[in-house]
């Protein structure tokens, strides 16, 4: 299998599938044509040019005749994933990521996908040499897949209390600072848009604890899905209460928007009236009015090192858990004052 071959099956250009292997972001092609190539290397088993060489040089090893493949649990909800380009941009850093290492993400599923008896099988049967859990689960959900996978990495905001390898980007303490930072900002009625469980809505509570800010039950919304529908409905829920509040922490930047559309539609000023933060900084909001503040992720990073460290841990270089803890920050932009 070649380049050429892919592009063909691909209805693109050669050009355009190089770009998309040799680089993570979602700007080297579509979203369609992106998935579309994707699909061919997994089915294949493409190896980059590298490997191709050494084959035809007689180097050859058992590494790099056969790709190994790796799985992905997406642990969240599907309606949660379809609105969110935090998966979109991560799942693409660890495709990216595993190709250089001479791996294939062969097979990627969803939480609810176990009760399905065809994913079972299918897991019954994997040949993977390790599996990646992205986004935030139960415990228990990790001792019903160690049954089909020796190696696990997790990738997420959330610290699983588990005996698994973790990549986190603290969302607890990312909340905590986005609390704080709207303190600082002179507000003091902070209202909360997100799910429960969750670290983050622990760090909302934590940090009004410790700023002296009384915890307002009517001012969190704790049961959604984090999606522009479910931001949507939140913030007009918040807006039509009784309470009186001017800014917002929102679980996600797809939640945000959905709460964004909803002052537009009731009227009320982002942020002369309301202000608001999603946590993520994908780049739509960039192209909405007001471009909304966030907290940034270093999402292609917390793919890479997903990567390496589930091909440490399938090498035998550690045996012991890790526990990896990336940086994020805030982004002001228009939507906060």
């Amino acid at each position: 299998m070649k380049l050429k071959d892919i592009a063909q099956q691909a209805g693109v250009s050669i050009s355009t599938v190089s770009r998309v292997l040799r680089s993570p972001d979602t700007n080297a092609a579509s979203k369609e044509v992106r998935d579309r190539i994707w699909k061919i290397v997994r089915e294949t088993g493409y190896l980059p040019n590298e490997t191709a060489r050494a084959l035809k040089s007689g180097k050859e090893t058992q590494q790099t005749q056969t790709a190994q493949s790796i799985y992905c649990l997406i642990a969240t909800s599907p309606e949660e994933q379809k609105d969110d380009a935090f998966y979109t941009r991560l799942i693409t850093s660890i495709e990216y990521e595993a190709l250089k290492s001479k791996y294939i993400l062969e097979y990627t599923f969803s939480a609810p996908d176990l009760s399905s008896e065809s994913t079972l099988q299918r897991l019954k049967e994997n040949r993977a040499s390790g599996l990646i859990i992205i986004g935030r689960f139960q415990p228990e959900l990790l001792n019903q897949i160690r049954q089909y996978f020796k190696h696990v990495v997790y990738t997420g905001l959330n610290t699983i209390n588990a005996p698994c390898d973790q990549v986190i980007c603290d969302g607890y303490q990312a909340v905590c600072d986005m609390v704080q930072y709207f303190y600082k900002h002179g507000h003091r009625e902070i209202a909360y848009i997100g799910a429960s469980p969750d670290v983050r809505l622990n760090g909302y509570l934590d940090s009004l604890a410790a700023l002296d800010l009384p915890r307002q039950d009517s001012l969190i919304i704790d049961d959604i899905i984090p999606s522009m529908n479910g931001g949507y409905r939140s913030m007009t829920k918040l807006i039509n209460g009784a309470l009186p509040f001017s800014a917002v922490c929102c679980a996600n930047d797809t939640t945000a928007i959905g709460a964004l559309r909803a002052c537009k539609d009731l009227n009320v000023r982002v942020p002369d009236d309301i202000s608001i933060m999603g946590m993520n900084d994908i780049e739509t909001i960039q192209y909405v009015s007001p471009m909304l503040s966030s907290i940034s992720v270093p999402l292609e990073e917390m793919g890479r090192m997903t990567v390496k460290l589930l091909i440490d841990r399938i090498s035998g270089g550690h045996r012991l858990p890790v526990r990896s803890y990336l940086p994020y920050y805030i982004v002001e932009r228009e939507s906060c004052r």
